[in-house]
């Protein structure tokens, strides 16, 4: 009996006079221990079903005599239908099948490394799965082609509807995920490198947005909204990354004897010295800081309700509309920027950069706004802040190209102990 047989199946009933037959596949095997078993190949052509049963031909006698598979059919392996594989793999003959679905490679992803990650980087990725399972419902990660992954980008913003950066964003996570695909051999290359993306937004994009609008937005807010007046003050009289930095501000971190404010950065934490840093309570935002402290409770967060807020620049700009001002792009990082901007001008460069949490180049090329005002103040009143600011991001530019190691250093923030006394225990 020949080892690869054609059978001959049932007659689909759409078939009109003159169709060929359809035929299924099988091949008959035995194995190094002796064992009988059938394969069942399924519907394919005379070259395709010769084809894989030469390859199940040399994984019996790779098997056989304990020697490497044969190049062409490791390759083959990698591109076969996964149910072959697995099948292949359960009777000792290859490693079982890696060319997994791209849903479920996504999701095996996450959840092998979201160990260390933050709450939101949890969130977003989630937001990636969801979004890679209703466009790649059932291919596998071998099928994807560059074409797929631009069309990725285009649904992103035109069927899903999504702004332009959530849909860089999205795109970059799902490139360092089959980035890693492509570490582990699984993929041949990243098919969603396919594009250059970038989300930074630099100094000519973003708004420069003055205190008396935050004033009036504070001002029309209710007594009843004492954490939102306290959030629209500390993100742009303190400049605080929203809402990453929120979520673990706690009153231990209030220092009221030394007027300073401990702040826990989850983005700079990597660098040295960048997990926390000390910002001064400005007048600003103090007198709002000591009421919400006053609330009725044993609360020990200073946002116990924002911190958990999922939404919270759509319901801002809402407030801001109904305060009488027109929402502005780039919502947080305006007014984080528009802060650094004046505290450059009321602290210097220096102490501007350690209260924000950057670098001086970061600072310089990113969050130095031009104001209204600037064209009608005295030219020489900046001259030596400016001529230092841009001395020192020269420097630290220079020092990246040479060393890019050196960026962790130029990027770290105020140490542990802070610039200021240390904070009360």
């Amino acid at each position: 009996m020949p080892s690869l047989q054609k059978i001959k199946a049932k007659r689909a009933q759409s078939s009109g006079r003159g169709a060929a037959a359809s035929y299924r596949w099988q091949k008959q095997i035995v194995l190094s221990d002796g064992r009988r078993t059938t394969i069942r190949l399924g519907q394919l052509s005379v070259k395709a079903a010769n084809e894989i049963s030469d390859h199940i031909d040399y994984l019996i006698e790779a098997a056989k005599h304990s020697t490497r598979i044969h190049p062409d059919t490791e390759a083959w392996l990698q591109s076969a239908d996964p149910k072959l594989v697995d099948k292949l793999s359960k009777l000792g003959l290859c490693k079982p099948s890696t060319n997994v679905s791209v849903s479920e490679f996504v999701s095996k992803y996450i959840q092998q490394n979201s160990c260390g990650w933050e709450e939101n980087t949890i969130r977003n990725f989630r937001q990636v799965e969801r979004l890679v399972q209703e466009r790649f419902p059932v291919q596998r990660i071998t099928e994807l082609t560059k074409t797929d992954a631009a069309d990725f980008y285009t649904w992103m913003r035109t069927t899903k509807g999504l702004g332009e950066n959530s849909v860089k964003k999205h795109y970059q996570r799902t490139r360092q995920i089959f980035e890693h695909a492509t570490d582990m051999e699984l993929v041949g290359k990243n098919v969603f490198r396919v594009r250059a993306i970038t989300t930074t937004v630099g100094v000519a994009e973003k708004q420069y947005i003055p205190p008396e609008t935050i004033d009036a937005v504070i001002e029309y807010l209710p007594a009843d909204k004492l954490e939102w007046k306290l959030l629209f003050a500390i993100s742009r009289y303190l400049g605080l990354r929203i809402p990453s930095e929120i979520q673990q501000m706690t009153w231990a971190d209030v220092d009221w004897s030394h007027n300073t404010i401990t702040i826990h950065s989850p983005k700079t934490k990597r660098h040295p010295g960048g997990a926390r840093r000390k910002a001064p309570i400005v007048p600003e935002i103090a007198d709002l800081l000591s009421r919400q402290f006053a609330v009725p409770g044993e609360e020990q967060h200073v946002f116990p309700t924002l911190r958990r807020h999922t939404n919270l620049g759509t319901t801002a700009k809402k407030y801001v509309t109904k305060a009488g001002h027109e929402p502005w792009a780039e919502f947080w990082n305006a007014l984080r920027a528009s802060c650094e901007t004046d505290m450059m001008d009321r602290y210097g460069l220096r102490r501007a950069c350690k209260f924000i949490g950057n670098s001086p180049s970061v600072a310089m090329r990113h969050y130095s706004l031009l104001r209204n005002t600037d064209f009608l103040d005295d030219p020489k009143s900046d001259a030596k802040n400016d001529a230092v600011g841009a001395r020192i991001a020269e420097n630290d530019a220079e020092a990246m190209h040479e060393n890019p190691q050196k960026q962790r250093v130029l990027c770290e923030s105020a140490p542990p102990g802070g610039i200021e006394p240390p904070a009360k225990l």
